[in-house]
């Protein structure tokens, strides 16, 4: 008997994922989105969460809480919730995993992060990603996925997955400005070596596992973003190197501001620093960049 599955958020990733299930062989999948032309079917939102086993969550995170408060209130069945949300709720300034998990409890939610870029799973190309949640949690979500050209890896770590979501795409800002400066392959070494040490630290200091930061949540998303011509953190970073950003966002530079409110009393590692100081104080790139590698 299939499940039915409600992907909620018709951009991107959504429909990508939407993509990916229509592969599956257990899965019957339902696309809703505030604007009507993105959704699959005329149903109704109340309809449609009374009948879903499982709920996609792929939205930004300025939506994040307003999105989970009205699942709460709305939700009368007990679906598994998984999180795409790679940001901080702007309000409360908590990770999606922290969110899911304050509302519904641990055993009933999940978030995903990995290499997942919306284009190439549309194009066919297969992928990982780390799930993180509980093992019984995995165990029904992978099942959904098989054969469908993305595998998953299992984190009992969810925080940490949330948190690697976030700063994969801050330091993949970073990244891409050192390449726009063009510093060099020794300097982007430098700097990879920088980020995924940092990560780790900060993973830490915001409650997950440093270990999680090399998995495909973490290093793996990070190479992806940084490197990809599709990527939005990537086309912010290479604008704020031109001094051409011109009022541009993405969900790293979003989310910087939460990080740093989050991070309050802590020390702030040099090289998320040198980030801050060029995205958020407009400080010039090359100087920065070049204080930091020496």
């Amino acid at each position: 008997m299939k499940k039915n599955v409600l992907i909620m958020g018709g951009g991107e990733i959504g429909t990508a994922i939407s993509k990916l299930l229509s592969n599956s062989s257990v899965a019957e999948t339902e696309l809703y989105d505030e604007k009507e032309s993105l959704c699959s079917s005329s149903t109704d939102l109340l309809t449609l969460l009374g009948n879903a086993n499982f709920i996609f969550l792929c939205i930004p995170s300025r939506a994040i809480e307003g999105c989970v408060l009205n699942l709460k209130n709305r939700l009368e069945s007990k679906p598994t919730i998984i999180s795409l949300t790679k940001g901080l709720g702007p309000d409360s300034k908590k990770f999606s995993g922290e969110l899911l998990i304050e509302s519904f409890g641990e055993d009933n939610v999940a978030v995903l992060g990995g290499p997942m870029l919306a284009e190439e799973i549309m194009e066919g190309l297969s992928t990982s990603a780390t799930l993180g949640s509980t093992k019984e949690t995995f165990e029904k979500v992978a099942k959904l996925f098989e054969n469908t050209g993305l595998s998953l890896e299992h984190s009992t770590d969810i925080q940490g997955v949330s948190v690697a979501g976030v700063l994969k795409n801050i330091y993949a800002i970073g990244l891409s400005i050192a390449d726009a400066l063009e510093l060099g392959a020794n300097a982007k070494g430098v700097l990879n070596k920088f980020a995924v040490s940092e990560m780790g630290v900060l993973t830490q200091t915001l409650g997950g596992r440093p270990e999680t930061v090399l998995e495909f949540a973490g290093v793996g998303d990070l190479v992806a973003t940084a490197n990809s011509p599709h990527s939005k953190n990537r086309e912010f970073g290479r604008k704020m190197a031109e001094g051409d950003f011109d009022g541009m966002e993405s969900e790293g530079s979003s989310s910087l501001p939460f990080l740093i409110e989050r991070l309050a009393g802590k020390q702030i590692p040099k090289f998320l620093n040198a980030i801050i100081r060029i995205v958020l104080d407009k400080a010039d790139a090359k100087s920065v960049f070049k204080s930091l590698i020496s």
